[in-house]
């Protein structure tokens, strides 16, 4: 069974599905065309079971499938980008990577 949502100022706006790892059914979540990306996991993360204790800063959002599987071939959005951009209505909730730890190091001055 979809879980429906209605944000602030869904009326003219977008109807998402919004996968979130270790939710079995998508989240149907009304949002704004102009909302951002931030806003939309905050949405999100309130319209879910215990979501609501969780900081949005600690999570990202992805573009998805139709099946919900994260297109890991895309970063991460932007948080400060719209979410009515992307002409998207699939998307992957996640709590967010922690920084690679392959990143090379800056060198030290020589």
């Amino acid at each position: 069974a979809l879980k429906e949502r209605g944000g602030a100022g869904a009326g003219a706006g977008l109807t998402l599905r919004i996968h979130a790892a270790g939710h079995a059914a998508p989240l149907v979540l009304h949002v704004s065309q102009h909302s951002t990306i931030h806003q939309t996991i905050s949405l999100a993360l309130a319209a879910l079971p215990g979501g609501e204790a969780s900081s949005a800063h600690a999570h990202e959002l992805l573009m998805a499938e139709p099946d919900g599987e994260p297109d890991d071939d895309l970063p991460p959005l932007s948080r400060e980008q719209r979410v009515g951009l992307f002409g998207h209505d699939v998307f992957a909730l996640r709590p967010a990577a922690a920084p690679s730890a392959s990143a090379s190091p800056p060198s030290p001055p020589s």
